[in-house]
């Protein structure tokens, strides 16, 4: 075994090994599904805004990618049983808006982020952005739980809700792949 603290930085088996090493480990990196998580965001907490997160919600895989950073980048996400990642806020954003939660469910796709209610992100804003439709929804008590809006886009649901009863301000936001049925 070579002993590296005897063997000069600038030794040519000292390089050759180092290039050995990295190549090696370059090349594990790339093979397979990664289980690490979220790929930091490239751009810095202050440059998300959610605009950009409503925007990528409509691009498909690439925009799932995109959103799966930020929110890593902003939220501090941490890992969870079955390959998962959740994060707590407040995040406030470039725009002002806050994140209050943010969840990504690498098995299942799905991405959920929640919206503090202060300051108020219009609904109206959202919808028309991403080409949402709302209704009311009520559970099975008859319970008013808000507001939500629906679309799909490149294989994507994306859908919003609503606080209840005053439909005022956005409050959570999901994206999941279409399957064969509507969740």
């Amino acid at each position: 075994m070579l002993d590296h603290r005897r063997v000069a930085r600038s030794h040519p088996s000292y390089s050759l090994a180092l290039a050995l090493i990295v190549g090696a480990l370059a090349s594990c990196s790339t093979t397979g599904a990664s289980v690490s998580g979220p790929q930091p965001f490239a751009g810095t907490k202050d440059s998300v805004t959610i605009e950009q997160l409503l925007r990528w919600s409509l691009a498909g895989e690439a925009g799932k990618n995109k959103i799966e950073a930020a929110l890593g980048n902003v939220l501090d996400l941490k890992p969870l049983p079955g390959r998962d990642f959740s994060g707590q806020g407040p995040a406030t954003l470039k725009d002002g808006y806050v994140l209050s939660f943010g969840s990504i469910g690498q098995l299942t796709g799905q991405i959920d982020i929640g919206v503090a209610s202060e300051p108020c992100l219009p609904p109206k804003f959202a919808s028309e952005l991403i080409g949402a439709q709302g209704a009311p929804t009520v559970d099975a008590h008859g319970e008013d739980r808000g507001k939500t809006y629906t679309t799909q886009r490149a294989g994507n649901w994306i859908n919003f809700t609503t606080t209840p009863l005053t439909y005022r301000c956005v409050d959570s936001i999901h994206i999941y792949p279409i399957r064969a049925s509507h969740p």
